[in-house]
């Protein structure tokens, strides 16, 4: 994990806050493998996260077809955590380095 400045990315993180309805959590989605098919998708995880644990993070990247899963040493907020491997991965999957750590 990069080196960050803490107290700058928490005055950042509070000032982004904002509240969300938790409606869409709540709301069941009916997908298809048709529709699921249709747009590819990566998803990264992030090893660290205590927000969403590994284990929920295991059954979201398993429920869906994922192009790719990549697994970044990182809290639940990559961008502000780790956002140099961050901006990584994002520029490998434009540019389809297979060096990248992916899970599949």
């Amino acid at each position: 994990m990069e080196t960050r400045d803490k107290k700058k990315d928490i005055a950042l993180v509070r000032a982004l806050l904002a509240p969300q309805a938790l409606a869409p959590l709540a709301t069941p989605v009916q997908i298809t493998p048709d529709q699921a098919g249709r747009v590819p998708r990566v998803y990264i995880t992030c090893t660290q996260d205590r927000v969403i644990g590994p284990a929920a993070q295991r059954r979201m990247y398993t429920a869906l077809p994922w192009e790719r899963v990549i697994a970044i040493e990182t809290s639940h907020n990559p961008y502000l955590s780790a956002p140099e491997a961050l901006a990584h991965h994002l520029h490998e999957l434009d540019h389809g380095d297979p060096s990248a750590k992916t899970l599949r």
